[in-house]
């Protein structure tokens, strides 16, 4: 139960900090005098979104064991677009660029939530890196194809410098984390590896490249 409360508690932080962005935003506005419609409405889509989100979280977390849950067949482009949505107030206000390369036509079925909470890991450790470092003009690079075998790769590549090759083993042990206490549970990664193992008949890995760490997603088409 301590586990499963430490890691909804760190899935929740990035939409809860969202969720405060979009409220100062709007008492600034309003404490200026400079409250636009068109803003209102689009600031509340925003919070009404990461609230769903938090909802669903803990869906997930309860319906975890259960076997059955069924997976969903759903076009990856999709699944990605929907997954950024979550993450794009965060990311814009780090300046940092999305690029996004994948078919249209791809599909996956899946547990589509699941696949989110292990997409939002990674690329929110990445945003953290790239904050933390100060990159300039700093990106996140996602790309998908589908192998001969039938096995979809997705690769999520940042251009943070990389990870230190002293702990790059250990990133998916649990309670292993680079950031301090207030900032991550270290469980995070250790929550996808188990999403990719257990219930997605994949599996995740990292290696360093020359501008940063890239992640390798792996899972079968159905």
């Amino acid at each position: 139960m301590g586990e499963m409360i430490s890691m909804i508690a760190h899935q929740w932080r990035q939409p809860i900090t969202a969720i405060g962005m979009m409220a100062n935003t709007l008492i600034l506005d309003a404490k200026f005098n400079d409250l636009d419609l068109k803003k209102i409405e689009e600031n509340l889509e925003i919070i009404n979104t990461q609230v769903d989100y938090l909802s669903r979280t803990i869906d997930d977390f309860s319906n975890f064991f259960k076997a059955d849950i069924k997976p969903q067949p759903i076009y990856v482009k999709t699944l990605l677009e929907e997954t950024f949505d979550l993450l794009k107030p965060s990311l814009e206000k780090e300046m940092i660029e999305l690029i996004l390369s994948v078919d249209p036509q791809l599909k996956v079925t899946l547990y589509k939530n699941e696949m989110q909470q292990v997409i939002i890991n990674i690329i929110n450790n990445a945003r953290d890196a790239l904050r933390e470092r100060k990159v300039n003009s700093p990106s996140i690079k996602i790309n998908a194809f589908i192998a001969e075998n039938k096995i979809i790769h997705l690769y999520i590549t940042d251009n943070a410098g990389g990870i230190d090759s002293k702990i790059i083993d250990n990133i998916f042990d649990p309670y292993f984390s680079t950031k301090n206490v207030k900032n991550g549970t270290g469980l995070g990664l250790y929550m996808a590896k188990t999403i990719m193992r257990d219930r997605m008949r994949g599996d995740i890995t990292v290696i360093n490249t020359d501008i940063g760490a890239t992640f390798s997603i792996a899972l079968p088409m159905e």
